[in-house]
Formats: structure tokens, C-alpha cells, sequence
């Protein structure tokens, strides 16, 4: 009995290990920090009220200078969490390329293995 105890202890560490590994990838922490900034934004800016307000997608020109001058004209605060998000997806663009990448090499080695 004491060594069914003392193997269900041992597999419960093992467990947190590898969940406390999983959650502090570098990917899931980036997410996790994105996802935080977009809803700390959400606090200073309505989002749905700028979509509105953006011109048409088809003339991209002037959807170009609303973006650049509605980000002069804001916050501080809010400058600095999208200059934060935009860092974290340059991050997340780079972890999700390597890891495509990565599934592509595994994939043709298993082709000719």
C-alpha cells in the first residue's frame, strides 16, 4: 500500500512539473502577455468606436492616416501598450514561423524514414 501512495506522490510532482513547464514556454507567456496588454487597452480605448470610425479598407491610404494620427493623438499610456503588443506579436510571428517550421522538418523525416 505504501508503494502505490508513494508512487502517486511522485507521479503528481512529475505532473506539476511538466504542467509549470508548459505554461512558462516562451510562446505561452508572449500569448498570455498579449492578451493582457489588448485587455488592459480595452480599459483606456473602446475599440468598437475606433473600428467605426476607421474609413474604408478599400482606399488604405487614408485608413493609414487615421491609424497614425489617432495614435499621435492619444494617450501615453495607451502609446506604450501598443508599442508593447506590437512587440509581443513580432515575438509571436517568430516562435509560430520556428515551430511551422519545426512540424515541416518532422513531417519529411517521417516521409523517407
Amino acid at each position: 500500500m505504501h508503494h502505490v501512495n508513494l508512487k502517486k506522490k511522485i507521479m503528481r510532482r512529475v505532473y506539476a512539473i511538466w504542467f509549470f513547464k508548459k505554461i512558462t514556454s516562451p510562446f505561452a507567456l508572449e500569448l498570455i502577455s498579449f492578451a493582457a496588454l489588448l485587455l488592459w487597452m480595452t480599459v483606456y480605448v473602446s475599440l468598437s468606436n475606433v473600428l467605426n470610425n476607421v474609413p474604408s479598407i478599400s482606399s488604405p491610404f487614408p485608413a493609414a492616416n487615421f491609424f497614425i494620427s489617432a495614435f499621435y493623438e492619444t494617450e501615453m499610456i495607451v502609446k506604450i501598450i501598443l508599442i508593447g503588443m506590437l512587440a509581443l506579436l513580432v515575438f509571436l510571428m517568430k516562435d509560430l514561423r520556428i515551430t511551422i517550421l519545426r512540424l515541416l522538418f518532422r513531417k519529411k523525416e517521417t516521409l523517407f524514414a
